[in-house]
C-alpha cells in the first residue's frame, strides 16, 4: 500500500501547529489504521480520531486489545 499524508498543517503565529482531515480522507486514514495494524476502530472513537496522539493512543489500545484477545484463545 503506498504512503497516504492526510494532513494539512496550520498554525498561527505563537500557537501550537494543528491538522485538518476532511471527512474522506478520515475514512481512508481509518480503513488504512484497520488494515495496517490489524485491527477495528471501534465507531465511538471515531470522533476523537483527529490529532495525532489520538491516533496513536488508538492504534496502541488496539494492539494490546488484539494481543489480549489471541492470548486468551
Amino acid at each position: 500500500m503506498g504512503r497516504y499524508y492526510f494532513f494539512k498543517q496550520t498554525a498561527r503565529a505563537g500557537t501550537v501547529p494543528r491538522f485538518h482531515i476532511d471527512s474522506l480522507a478520515l475514512v481512508e486514514l481509518i480503513f488504512f489504521v484497520e488494515q495496517e495494524f490489524s485491527i477495528e476502530v471501534p465507531l465511538d472513537e471515531i470522533d476523537h480520531f483527529r490529532s495525532i496522539r489520538s491516533i496513536a493512543a488508538l492504534i496502541a489500545d488496539g494492539i494490546a486489545l488484539r494481543n489480549a484477545e489471541r492470548a486468551a484463545s
